[in-house]
């Protein structure tokens, strides 16, 4: 079983809706879909009922949440103790639209190779300014 579709699957559970979950984890719905429907195959159950645009887990899907939680958790251990990069976690930027084009791609073309392991995020920050006269 691969962790990351019980990742998509607890993404699902806390955003409601397999949209949300995919904008999360940028994926498609239909990939999320076909994760849910993979292990819905693998426990041979129903993970979620579907009620227009939102989804709600069902029994067995609550039952089993606690556990995806801790596996995924475990796993996430176990592969950084495996790490050889000292730079690891999470590397919050904020930029504004000349940064973000002229600058990120290179920084972080370059961050990538020295930390394969780090992940990024990156806001646009945009700057209003008002001039009273």
């Amino acid at each position: 079983m691969d962790t990351r579709f019980l990742e998509t699957l607890i993404t699902v559970v806390e955003q409601g809706s397999i949209a949300a979950a995919a904008r999360e984890q940028l994926l498609t719905p239909a990939a999320v879909s076909q994760r849910i429907q993979s292990l819905e195959r693998e426990f041979k159950c129903k993970l979620f009922s579907r009620a227009g645009n939102t989804v709600q887990p069902t029994n067995s899907c609550l039952m089993l949440l606690p556990k995806a939680k801790a596996l995924v958790k475990d796993t996430r251990s176990l592969i950084e103790t495996t790490m050889d990069s000292h730079l690891k976690g999470t590397l919050n930027v904020g930029v504004n639209s000349t940064s973000l084009t002229a600058y990120i791609p290179s920084t972080l073309q370059y961050l990538r190779m020295a930390a394969p392991d780090a992940k990024f995020s990156i806001t646009l920050v945009t700057l209003l300014i008002y001039i009273n006269k």
